[in-house]
């Protein structure tokens, strides 16, 4: 891994920051092969209308293999999502690993579910 790479939890941030912005190709290049592809993951956040801010908080990364260092990282994700009319939080993971060319993480995977608070 590239030593400036961002971590785990940052790229999750950043990709969450860009979702707020109406071009995809932004928030597909998080993605590994720079697609999320047609039905992504974490669509549930892609397609809420009217969405006004994001916030994500993020806890440690887990490793989910067994190598050495760790190639398969999940990130346990809290959202909050502010709509015009609404205020929506999901509970969830996205699951990272290094990009091909070592010069940081991809997303390979997202599971988010609607909760009430």
């Amino acid at each position: 891994m590239a030593p400036d790479a961002a971590s785990e939890p940052v790229v999750i941030r950043n990709y969450v920051n860009v979702l707020l912005r109406p071009d995809r190709t932004l928030s597909d290049a998080f993605w590994r092969g720079g697609t999320a592809g047609s039905h992504p993951d974490d669509q549930v956040l892609r397609a809420i209308p009217n969405l006004r801010t994001l916030r994500v908080d993020t806890a440690s990364p887990i490793a989910r293999d067994t190598a050495v260092p760790s190639r398969l990282r999940e990130v346990p994700v809290r959202v909050r999502a502010v709509t015009a009319e609404d205020i929506l939080y999901y509970d969830g993971w996205y699951r990272l690993e290094p990009r091909a060319d070592g010069s940081g993480w991809e997303i390979t995977g997202a599971s988010l579910q609607p909760v009430l608070r």
